[in-house]
Formats: C-alpha cells, structure tokens, sequence
C-alpha cells in the first residue's frame, strides 16, 4: 500500500526510534561525502562555492534519467543564491521541465508552515498554545482532555498517528477520515509531554482546531498568513483533487522497468497538503524572520524537556538538531525532510554561518541532502551553543 498523508520512510523511521533515524542518516552522509569527494576534480572553478557547485552538478547528472523526472537544488548563501540547478521533467507525459517556478507537493515539510501559522495566531491570542484541543474540538474523546496545542506540535501529545490505522486501501485520505480515526481511539499513547512519537494525525487536527479558531478554511488562512505577506505566489494547499491547480509537479517512482506514475492521495491539510515551487521556499527561508518575533522564533527552534533519559529531535514542526560529525561538527541547525509517494522534499537552514540548502524532487529520489552544505561551508565559523548543540 502506497503510503499515506505526509510522514515517509524517515519519518517512520523518526516515529519509531529517533536513534535509529539518526544512525542511518549519518551512514547516509558519510557514504554521501565519499561519493562526492571522490568524483573528479578537473578545471573545476576555484571558489568553494563554485567547487561545491560542481561537485552537486555530478551528483544530480548520475541520478538523472532521460526523460524522466528530476530535482531542483538551491543553495542560498547570506541572502545570495550560490547555487541553482534543475533537472528532468515535471511531467512525463506531456514533456514538461521541472523548473523553479513549478510547484511541487511538499508533504511533511508544510508542517513548517502550519507551526508558524499557529503561532502567528497564538501571538494574537487567537489560539491559546497550553490549551486542551478538546476546547476547540469537543468531538475528542476525553482522554484527549490533557492535549494541548503545543504538544501536537512538538510530537509530544500521545496522539497515534494514523498511518497505524489505516485498514487496506482507503483511497484518498481527507481530513474527516483522520478526524473519525482518531476519534474512535479512547486512549494516548503516552501521557502529553513525557515521550515524543511522530504523528502526522496531530497536525491534521491542528489544522482543524485552525480553522474553529478563526473561522476559515485552512488554505484561506494560509494564504493569509504565509503565502500573500512572503509573495509565495505558485504556493497553494490541496484538500481535494479539484484544487491542485495546472503546471504542478506529477510524482513518479523509477524502477528496473522505467518511469511508473506514483503521484500522492492524501487531501489532508496541516500535516502537508502543499504545493509550493523552489522561488515560493526560497521566499518562504527569507521571510520567516519577518513573520514571527524572535521569541517565537526561538520557541519553534527549541526542543522541548522531557523526563530524564528521553531525547527529542523536534521542535514545533522542524527538526532541531547538531551537525554530528564532519566539518561541521557542532554547528545547530533546523531542518524539514517529507515523503510522499513519488515527492521528496528538504529544507536545512543554519544561522549562523547563514546558509540554507533546498531540494526538491518528484523522481522519488532522495539525493544525500545532508552532505551538500558540508561542500558549501568552510571552517571559518565557530562552534556556539546553537540549536540542538
């Protein structure tokens, strides 16, 4: 069964065990950094970023098939885009090029905007973060007494996710079928802030408390409060198949046997249910600042305590985590990873130095996106007390 909403092979990985995930991802890097120390080095530019350039370039040329789908790579120096590349089609049928401006589904990486939408509203008092979800959802059930806006948004809530719930093939998953799922359970997984376990369910259900909030629908106040201040004017929600617009990105899977359309069905909103292009996300890395005030910002950015001997990765809807080796070592960062059918997507932002590197793909490829800001970075900056450190 294809899988559903927005979490995907890593987030799994995440639900299940974070150092699990963490193992396999630094595995991942170091085989990432080899392949690309490794590759040629002849009449590449002399700049680091014109070399890291080349070095991403050979990288995307040994993954690319003709005509097939592809993947656009960002990186953005200091507010300076450093590097740019695109590669194969957004649609193989009709021949069309995966560019920067084609909107692509981002799955789990929205939740990025659902977090920061959530607390531009509680910073007008529109929603209350420490309060019960039953006061905007009384259709919970009592058991969900003790879950509060801010722990669905740090994954810490014991709410199940639904992917665990999901009886043989439902077709494509709206918000009233995560709703009924979720109503139907009389427990928690945990009690609300002594454990942490991924659940796509729980944004979801943040998008619907959104929407008793204020009064409307969730893309409405997307738009309102993210798309219309950054200019993210390709960037759209999807709740159902008749809004997902012309010119987006269709998901593929490359096999042994070719190209196989592997395009999503979820129309939930809150845990992904996003379409947005390369130029909205690059909008949307510059704008963040603009849109919360710094102890907003710092609160998204921090992990949450937990009883001794528990550890999180999550902040409210970004990972928060430490370079763990490599030279980069000690140096904070957030990040954003989603997986949905054919669709991966990445955003990893450091502070300080400023860098942000932006993948997207609908080929179902993950390229090793956490190497390609150690070819970027130098050793020019010092180790602080940054995010996750």
């Amino acid at each position: 069964m294809p899988r559903h909403a927005t979490s995907g092979a890593l987030d799994k990985l995440r639900t299940d065990s974070y150092p699990v995930f963490e193992s396999i991802r630094r595995r991942v890097l170091k085989t990432a950094l080899l392949l690309l120390l490794a590759m040629p080095t002849v009449a590449q530019p002399t700049s680091v970023a014109g070399r890291a350039g080349s070095q991403v370039d050979s990288l995307l040329e040994a993954s690319a098939q003709a005509g097939g789908p592809g993947h656009v790579v960002r990186v953005i120096r200091d507010g300076v885009v450093v590097y740019d590349r695109s590669t194969g089609l957004a649609d193989v049928a009709r021949g069309t090029p995966l560019t920067a401006d084609t909107p692509v589904y981002l799955a789990s990486l929205g939740k990025t905007m659902t977090a920061t939408t959530v607390l531009r509203l509680a910073e007008r008092g529109t929603l209350d973060l420490d309060a019960s979800v039953r006061q905007l959802l009384p259709g919970l059930p009592e058991a969900y007494d003790p879950v509060t806006i801010r722990s669905m948004l740090t994954h810490t809530s014991g709410i199940v996710d639904h992917d665990g719930l999901l009886a043989g093939e439902p077709g494509e998953l709206t918000n009233e079928i995560v709703a009924a799922l979720v109503a139907a359970q009389d427990s928690l997984l945990f009690a609300p802030g002594t454990d942490v376990s991924y659940s796509n369910a729980a944004y979801v259900l943040l998008s619907l408390a959104v929407e008793r909030a204020t009064g409307q629908p969730f893309a409405d106040v997307l738009a309102d409060e993210i798309f219309e201040p950054l200019g993210m004017t390709s960037a759209s929600v999807v709740d159902d198949r008749g809004s997902e617009g012309a010119g987006r990105a269709v998901g593929y899977s490359v096999t042994s046997e070719g190209v196989e359309t592997d395009d999503h069905r979820s129309f939930t909103t809150g845990a992904g249910g996003i379409y947005a292009s390369m130029e909205d996300l690059t909008a949307w890395d510059a704008g963040i600042d603009r849109l919360l005030s710094p102890a907003s910002r710092r609160l998204m950015w921090t992990v949450p305590e937990l009883p001794p001997g528990w550890r999180t990765p999550y902040g409210m809807g970004w990972l928060v985590e430490c370079a763990p080796r490599g030279p980069l070592a000690g140096l904070g960062y957030v990040a954003s990873t989603g997986s949905l059918a054919g669709f991966r997507t990445f955003l990893q932002r450091f502070e300080s130095p400023r860098l942000t590197v932006l993948v997207l793909s609908n080929g179902g490829d993950w390229l090793p996106p956490f190497g390609i800001a150690d070819l970027f970075l130098t050793r020019e900056w010092t180790p602080t007390d940054g995010a996750g450190c």
